[in-house]
């Protein structure tokens, strides 16, 4: 009866222990939006126009990429007004895009390949501007890749935090 008691107990043990590892699906994208929400971004299905501003930022090459791509992948586009110059304060529009694809597996396959988003994110960790602190550990988080496309260093710091967080 003893052993019989304890073999029950450890099925039951690992089918609780199967049921929690099951439902590890990491972090939800309604909470990640939820997050940028209250820090004052606008959340956007649809991809920002390419302008003067944005032609030469790495958004096209993202766009591109991710039409060839074979993986599926949602693009969420975030933008927040910020100012800056002197006194004569100018606006502008900061934009980054949250690559999400269906697992972190996905996301390590991605990192791996030497084209496409891939060769995108190694170039902004590897050719990024001093003092930035671009990283795979940054800019990756489970199955999300976060790129900061227009904006200054402290918002795309933010970002990057906040996707941490």
């Amino acid at each position: 009866m003893r052993t019989m008691i304890r073999v029950l107990a450890m099925t039951l043990a690992l089918v609780a222990v199967l049921a929690l590892v099951g439902c590890d699906s990491g972090i939800a994208f309604d909470t990640l939006r939820e997050k940028y929400e209250a820090l004052g971004y606008v959340y956007s299905e649809e991809a920002p126009e390419v302008d003067e501003k944005l032609e030469y930022s790495v958004l096209p090459e993202i766009q591109e990429a991710l039409a060839a791509s074979d993986l599926e992948c949602k693009a969420h586009y975030f933008s927040k007004e910020f100012e800056y110059g002197g006194n004569g304060k100018i606006k502008a529009t900061a934009w980054f895009v949250l690559l999400e694809y269906d697992s972190a597996k996905t996301v390590k396959a991605v990192i791996e390949e030497t084209e496409g988003i891939g060769a995108i994110l190694r170039d902004q960790v590897e050719n990024q501007i001093e003092s930035w602190n671009y990283s795979y550990d940054r800019l990756v988080r489970e199955k999300y890749i976060i790129f900061p496309i227009h904006c200054p260093r402290d918002m795309a710091q933010e970002m990057m935090d906040t996707l941490q967080s």
